[in-house]
């Protein structure tokens, strides 16, 4: 469920949690175009996160980011950081976090995982 990487902790998340990618095209810099584009948050910790997508973008890519935890239900569970590419593989890539709260993104992980009990224990599936 968890992992240790270079002093942080990275946790797998939701499979349902996404993040919504903001960036500037390098082809379009001059023109000031941004594109975006959704993926599916793998793990995520203090200091970044690996997001599975078929995206491929150049290590140090600028990036906003909106994180959901809780996409297209209530209550909404997300959250804004901003963060560089670190790092692409064949499934996805590593995002570096360049400015994040991390006590918001405690609350956001604390509150998913209330919500997700709660539903276990209203519809009688345990926890």
């Amino acid at each position: 469920m968890y992992r240790w990487g270079e002093g942080s902790i990275t946790i797998k998340v939701w499979p349902e949690t996404v993040a919504v990618i903001t960036y500037r095209d390098a082809t379009y810099s001059r023109l000031h175009i941004n594109k975006f584009f959704t993926g599916k948050i793998d793990n995520i910790g203090s200091q970044g996160m690996f997001i599975k997508t078929d995206k491929n973008l150049s290590i140090n890519t600028k990036l906003d980011i909106l994180i959901d935890f809780n996409p297209n239900k209530a209550p909404e569970i997300s959250m804004k950081a901003k963060g560089i590419v670190l790092r692409s593989e064949s499934e996805g890539f590593a995002i570096q976090f360049t400015k994040i709260s991390t006590p918001e993104l405690g609350q956001c992980i604390i509150q998913k995982l209330n919500n997700t009990l709660n539903f276990m224990a209203a519809s009688g599936t345990g926890a």
